[in-house]
């Protein structure tokens, strides 16, 4: 056994001896342990290790990789780890309690690769929501989860900004959903160092009212210490005059830059130092283990499931070493902060297309669920359908043909546009009640009382007795002055006619569709939710489908 091995070992006898964690607050712009008032700093690792053949899986739920790691974990000195993937069907007790003994929190990114706000395709619906809470549930009960990371470099540049108005909604919820379940862990949001949208970035998303849209904290994906550098070289100067006093907690939720390589880190005892302490909380080094993109600082070997230290491990072993934040004078009861105040960035195709208000609706089950009991024609799907990857195509074949007829009419109460901060009063439902949504408005303007085939959709569509309640689904934002009202009021005479109608403190929307002879002109809806031309285009049905598809197979995941 060689010397290292000994002293990991001697470390692994210990945990057991190791309380468990207090949890980890913020106050302002600070992270302070809730038991002991004292500031706390992340000193961690990005840990995603694959498994035996090369793929993500879900680390916390595998406690033979989690011992096998832990100890040159410990040895480093790390308090927390992040982690991207895990799987919220999973059983993650003992690995979470492994890591509590050992004194690691965990900052858990909730997305997952099928369940995320994509850059080209962006979205936040109840889909989305369902996966993120199951995510959130599942980790719930343990004490040493850090913090939740909403979501991760969904915006990198100018042309997809429009991306994190849906990010924003999603912080909004999934803070809202943490807070209902009396937790009040922080969560945030994961950025990309990103220049030319950097600044209007930083404060799309720190610009609120009473902070209930913005995330409790920034991650910054940040590569900006190269070699060795300085503070001022490699502008951590300029990055820590720009978060000074900002209403949000700030920390690196990736760091260190592996051109030259070795790794020597010397940013970590600037990053831990006098000037930065008091704005930034710490961060963590991108990665544990090497892979191809060569920024590891253990080499992982699948084969016999051991694990060799690289030349980057023991350097930021030996910095991390030299960290002493034990002066700082700042304590969770004694701590003041006067924070700016961020405004909105404009709207404009130089740094920033999205626009800051409104947001996307909240996620309201109920009231899609009211909504979808209000059609008339709806989605012909149970539990029982079979087929299901002919269903899912078959889903995103009649989406694409209902938003393109009639120049996306039909789909107007489920389109979104985060440029203009227009969507649909749908638009936030689940897959079936949105694309029940776009079938009711073509079999109620295509002859639908006179015609039930119109609802047949070659046997994907089904009639049913609309409930005839009026839905309401009323949310404040801080995005708005006051509550935003979406009123849904089915009027049924032989099926004949419907009438939707949504009001909001920025525009007063309406859309109304009414079954005539006609196809083409048998229905009218104003621009509300649909693209800023009136129209939708072939890029926007295809991404509205694919979305349409992922949440329908989120569905019968939860149905079978």
């Amino acid at each position: 056994m060689n010397k290292f091995a000994s002293i990991v070992l001697g470390l692994c006898l210990c945990l057991n001896m190791v309380q468990g964690l207090n949890q980890i607050v913020r106050k302002g712009n600070l992270f302070f342990d809730s038991i002991t008032g004292k500031q706390f700093w992340v000193k961690g690792v990005d840990y995603q290790p694959k498994n035996s053949i090369g793929q993500n899986f879900d680390v916390l739920a595998d406690p033979v990789t989690i011992n096998r790691d832990l100890p040159y974990l410990q040895a480093l000195g790390l308090n927390a780890i992040r982690v991207y993937e895990t799987n919220s069907s999973l059983n993650h007790d003992v690995c979470m309690q492994i890591l509590d003994n050992a004194g690691i929190y965990v900052i858990l990114d909730v997305p997952t690769p099928t369940t995320s706000i994509t850059t080209t395709n962006p979205a936040w619906n109840q889909d989305l929501f369902v996966n993120f809470a199951a995510k959130i549930d599942a980790f719930a009960t343990y004490g040493n989860i850090l913090a939740y990371i909403a979501s991760n470099e969904v915006s990198t540049t100018v042309n997809n900004t429009d991306a994190s108005a849906y990010v924003k909604a999603a912080v909004r919820d999934v803070k809202a959903y943490v807070r209902s379940k009396g937790l009040s862990t922080p969560v945030g949001y994961a950025i990309a160092d990103a220049g030319d949208i950097a600044t209007a970035q930083e404060q799309y998303f720190a610009c609120s009212g009473d902070g209930s849209d913005s995330p409790d904290f920034y991650g910054i994906n940040i590569y900006r210490w190269c070699g060795n550098s300085t503070y001022q070289i490699s502008g951590y100067d300029v990055v820590t005059q720009t978060f000074t006093n900002w209403p949000i907690a700030v920390l690196f939720s990736e760091y260190g830059c592996n051109n030259p390589s070795p790794r020597i880190f010397t940013e970590v005892l600037s990053l831990y130092s006098s000037n930065m302490t008091g704005v930034f909380s710490g961060g963590l080094v991108y990665e544990y283990s090497q892979e191809v993109n060569q920024f590891g600082l253990v080499q992982v070997n699948y084969g016999n499931n051991t694990v060799t230290p690289l030349i980057d491990y023991y350097n930021y072993q030996t910095q991390l070493a030299k960290v002493n934040n034990t002066a700082s004078s700042a304590t969770l009861s004694t701590y003041t902060y006067s924070p700016i105040t961020v405004p909105c960035p404009a709207v404009n195709t130089s740094s920033w297309i999205a626009a800051s208000s409104p947001l996307p609706p909240a996620i309201n089950p109920t009231f899609c669920a009211c909504a979808l009991n209000s059609f008339t024609c709806r989605v012909n799907f149970t539990s029982s359908t079979p087929l299901l990857t002919t269903y899912v195509q078959q889903v995103v074949q009649q989406y694409q043909f209902l938003c393109g007829e009639a120049g996306g009419i039909y789909c107007a109460n489920v389109a979104t546009n985060a440029i203009t901060g227009t969507y649909g009063i749908y638009s936030a439902c689940d897959a079936l009640t949105r694309l029940s949504s776009a079938m009711n408005a073509y079999y109620l303007a295509n002859q639908g009382g006179a015609n039930p085939a119109t609802c047949d959709f070659g046997g994907f569509g089904k009639l049913q007795t609309p409930s005839g309640v009026a839905c309401s689904n009323a949310t404040t934002s801080s995005t708005q002055a006051s509550t935003t009202r979406n009123t849904v009021t089915t009027s049924n005479s032989g099926d004949s006619s419907r009438t939707v109608s949504t009001t909001s403190t920025s525009t007063s929307n309406s859309a109304s569709v009414t079954g005539t002879s006609t196809s083409s002109t048998g229905s009218s809806a104003s621009a509300s939710g649909s693209s800023s031309s009136g129209s939708r285009t072939s890029t926007q049905e295809n991404s509205d489908a694919s979305a349409m598809a992922i949440g329908i197979l989120s569905i019968v995941a939860l149905l079978l």
